[in-house]
């Protein structure tokens, strides 16, 4: 495990899996710095796991081992607190709020991808499904599982159902809570392992966590999406006639600047705009405007004001 900067006096760390010269190479070069300007500002350790942990002769996909994370840590580290587990396909505003300090340290913190949206997701769904048939494959369709409820995803594995449902690229709470039992979910399924996903974990993730945790769901900006993020505000991008990369980056840092955490999952053409990073450190005039939202204002009136 690569130690990108020593756990603090805050004894908490964010952690990411990225195993493979493509995905460590991914996010060294478009996203690790701003990742590490947050972790500095607010005393965090950052760790990457680059190795594969699981000596078993068959293996499930990689994605799994992030897992087996919190626990490795934990050994390394025993004065671990509290652990952030982020997919490394995921973009930090180096000025966001501090993930710590929202976080219930008795319960394990997820983000809903059916709640507290700021859009509403079945328009969104429909403009990502119209969008990608329209511009990207006219064998998309356009009704397919991107609009499954979290009952119908559940019933489809044959597992009990619940009310909601997260994406697992985003995942927080006590180390000694949780480490070994993620551990002990992660030898309990073998490579034969089959899900909606393609054998995925995100599916049996959310059944495992929600049978055994009490969950906290945290606001949608610790895991923003960018596939929702782009078909609801930038539908415009889909088109070849008016895509271009340096419009697509203000686009994204747009997005980046009023969350924490946006995260590029999928592997249709909008998550592969997560190649376009490095994105924006927000410095400059970004900087001042964050130092302005601090101020509040007085609404003191200063008469008739016209443009100079």
């Amino acid at each position: 495990m690569l130690e990108i900067l020593p756990l603090g006096k805050s004894k908490n760390a964010i952690v990411t899996l990225a195993i493979g010269d493509e995905y460590l190479s991914g996010w060294t070069n478009k996203v690790s710095h701003n990742w590490i300007s947050y972790c500095q500002r607010f005393d965090i350790g950052l760790y990457v796991g680059d190795k594969n942990m699981d000596e078993q002769p068959t293996q499930k996909k990689l994605q799994w081992q992030k897992l087996l994370l919190v626990q490795e840590l934990q050994d390394k580290h025993p004065d671990l607190q509290m652990f952030c587990y982020l997919d490394s396909d995921i973009a930090v505003n180096p000025l966001g709020r501090n993930i710590f300090e929202t976080l219930n340290p008795q319960a394990l913190n997820l983000v809903s991808q059916y709640r507290n949206l700021p859009f509403p997701l079945l328009v969104a769904q429909k403009m990502v499904s119209f969008n990608r048939h329209t511009f990207y494959s006219s064998t998309y369709p356009l009704d397919s599982s991107i609009f499954m409820s979290p009952q119908e995803i559940f019933s489809y594995h044959g597992l009990k159902a619940f009310q909601d449902y997260s994406c697992t690229g985003f995942f927080a709470g006590s180390a000694e809570q949780f480490g070994q039992v993620f551990k002990e979910i992660y030898y309990s399924y073998d490579s034969t392992v089959q899900t909606l996903t393609n054998g995925g974990e995100e599916p049996i993730l959310n059944y495992e966590f929600m049978s055994r945790f009490k969950i906290e769901w945290q606001p949608y900006e610790f895991q923003a999406l960018w596939i929702f993020e782009m078909a609801y505000h930038f539908p415009f991008l889909y088109n070849p006639d008016f895509y271009t990369e340096s419009i697509a980056r203000e686009c994204i840092n747009t997005v980046l600047s009023r969350n924490t955490f946006l995260h590029f999952a999928g592997s249709w053409d909008e998550s592969k705009m997560f190649n376009l990073g490095p994105f924006s450190n927000f410095s400059g005039l970004a900087l001042d405007f964050f130092n302005y939202l601090k101020v509040n204002p007085t609404g003191a009136p200063k008469g008739i004001i016209r443009p100079s």
